[in-house]
């Protein structure tokens, strides 16, 4: 795969969301026959509509080309069974609450960034996280009843190889109490691999500690072509899933984000893993119809990420909703 290839899956891994029945364009389409291609039924996948559509059931088919394209995927599942006519509203996870602070989203953004360069921490190591994204067979007849998480490990090995673990996390109803006797039971292993490293393949370069140079950095990535404020909380996403950064990486790019323009600081939240930080927004991404949050605090920086579906054009979920998040341990 070259350079131009990853950067085609790339962009097209987390396009504006379409509405349901808009026809795909070129770059949609692209990732819909990946996701279908018959290689795929080794790994669990089952059809949800006559040779093309189909839900994830088992382990990504494209994971190989990098650890970081385990969570590309994950949104454009998402964005596939958006597409999707449904019956009946599927569970999502309770919208957080904020409360208001003072100061606007610029100046905490830098008082964060400020307590994390001073943090004196270094980057590397294991990366881990739990996600959770809307998705689900609506040719079941029934939409999910609960959220069910997913706890992943990523571990970079001595050799240079990359092992990805997924496992069950602890599912959940809408209201927050805990699903009992679930299967399969949290911890499971839901699938591992291992790349070798001559086969691992990065998306991102070594951070910037220079918050004048994080715009640029991540535009090379090719994952913000429009340079919107929710494409750059996007490919935050997609870095911290690939790279554990130093706080000092980390201070400079929460400094640029307060660089930019349509971010709102919503207040003081707790996250998904029951941290408390502080909740930034913006719609400029798909206006109208998706909200993208970052949750960020000074002791431990990026916390978390969400997607809230705003539109009104869905019947398979009522807004606001929930529809995806990613919270980094």
């Amino acid at each position: 795969m070259n350079d131009d290839e990853l950067s085609d899956r790339l962009r097209a891994a987390r396009p504006r969301t379409p509405r349901r029945g808009e026809t795909l364009g070129a770059a949609s389409e692209t990732v819909l026959q990946r996701i279908v291609s018959d290689e795929s039924e080794a790994n669990g996948v089952r059809d949800l509509a006559p040779d093309r559509r189909r839900a994830w059931r088992g382990r990504p088919a494209w994971l190989a080309a990098a650890s970081v394209l385990l969570v590309i995927v994950l949104g454009a599942v998402g964005s596939i069974t958006f597409l999707q006519p449904s019956s009946a509203v599927a569970a999502t996870p309770r919208l957080l609450t904020p409360e208001p602070i003072l100061g606007t989203a610029g100046e905490n953004l830098m008082s964060i960034s400020d307590a994390r360069r001073a943090a004196g921490q270094g980057g590397g190591g294991t990366i881990r996280f739990q996600s959770w994204a809307l998705a689900f067979d609506p040719d079941a007849g029934s939409s999910p009843r609960f959220i069910a998480p997913e706890q992943h490990q990523i571990e970079h090995l001595p050799d240079g190889s990359v092992r990805v673990t997924v496992r069950a996390g602890t599912p959940y109803a809408p209201s927050g109490s805990l699903v009992s006797d679930p299967t399969p039971a949290p911890g499971t292993v839901l699938w591992s691999d291992v790349q070798a490293a001559a086969d691992v393949v990065t998306v991102f370069g070594a951070p910037p500690t220079v918050a004048s140079r994080v715009g640029e950095y991540l535009e090379a990535s090719g994952t913000v072509p429009h340079r919107t404020s929710g494409e750059y909380f996007s490919a935050i996403r997609l870095l911290l899933s690939e790279k554990q950064l130093s706080s000092e990486e980390e201070a400079a790019l929460i400094a640029f984000l307060a660089t930019l323009p349509d971010v709102e600081v919503e207040g003081s939240v707790t996250d998904r893993l029951g941290r408390l930080g502080v909740a930034f927004s913006t719609e400029s991404r798909s206006p109208g119809e998706y909200r993208d949050t970052l949750v960020l605090s000074a002791s431990e920086g990026v916390l978390s990420y969400e997607v809230t579906y705003i539109g009104s054009s869905r019947t398979d979920i009522q807004a606001p909703a929930v529809i995806e998040y990613i919270a980094w341990e």
